[in-house]
């Protein structure tokens, strides 16, 4: 089963760059927003293989629980797909969708790292934080939920993007499905539960 919500998933996502011609570049949500559309495709398409990354590792196939070589990895792929660097702020789809995401994954990469004595910096890392992240917060019922919801919304966005359902009853379903994905990341006594 695992398995197959892998192979799938990852098809889906990296297939449906042939469906970026039929992206349209924008469109106007509110008198402020205006998604660019294109990025938000591809940015989706990040997140899938992010989530499927996270799951692998959550699932052991490649490295164990305790590798310094997953959460560097993690860490470079999530900067290369998410950081806001050619970001609007003056877009509201900057603030909806574009800055939680980039916190939310960024905060997940963090919690993936030990934690270090400052005496004993180069031995005995402290798993103990990673561990009870994964299992207590971003756990694999999460990942799988999340996994759901990105598969849904690019779903839902290629059939409006066909005419077929309103742009603007998407995006806003999407950003309150991102809206209460990121509550969970976002609230301060898991962060500083470090």
């Amino acid at each position: 089963m695992a398995f197959s919500v892998v192979v799938t998933s990852v098809a889906n996502s990296v297939g449906s760059y042939g469906l970026l011609t039929q992206v349209p570049t924008t469109s106007q949500i509110a008198s402020w927003i205006f998604p660019p559309h294109k990025e938000a495709f591809k940015r989706t398409i990040a997140i899938v293989g992010y989530l499927n990354i996270r799951l692998v590792h959550e699932w052991q196939w490649i490295l164990g629980h305790e590798s310094m070589i997953f959460p560097f990895l993690l860490f470079l792929y999530t900067n290369y797909h998410f950081l806001p660097r050619h970001a609007d702020y003056f877009n509201g789809n900057t603030w909806v969708f574009v800055i939680p995401m980039f916190l939310g994954f960024n905060i997940d990469t963090f919690m993936q790292f030990p934690e270090f004595d400052m005496k004993t910096i180069t031995t005995n890392p402290n798993w103990d934080g990673a561990h009870n992240w994964n299992q207590n917060r971003v756990n694999e019922t999460y990942l799988l939920l999340t996994l759901l919801c990105a598969l849904q919304i690019a779903f839902m966005f290629t059939v409006a993007f066909r005419g077929r359902m309103s742009i603007k009853y998407c995006y806003w379903i999407a950003a309150i499905e991102v809206g209460l994905l990121c509550m969970r990341l976002f609230r301060a006594e898991h962060i500083h539960s470090r």
